[in-house]
């Protein structure tokens, strides 16, 4: 589980593979701000500081619910 700020429907959740999550918040390596487009698209991770804007990460879930 992480902490994370959801603005958008109440009772969404989301399930990532746990290797390839951390592989990923920890290579953009701050805060980041998530995007989920819909349910057949990957979530495009960025991040979230004005230093690194270009860093990003895009990851496939397992399912969303």
């Amino acid at each position: 589980e992480l902490a994370a700020t959801w603005t958008g429907p109440e009772g969404f959740a989301i399930t990532f593979r746990a290797r390839f999550l951390a592989e990923g918040l920890r290579s953009i390596g701050g805060p980041v701000t998530a995007a989920v487009i819909d349910d057949l698209k990957p979530v495009v991770f960025r991040a979230a500081d004005a230093a690194s804007p270009d860093d990003l990460y895009l990851l496939m879930p397992v399912r969303r619910h």
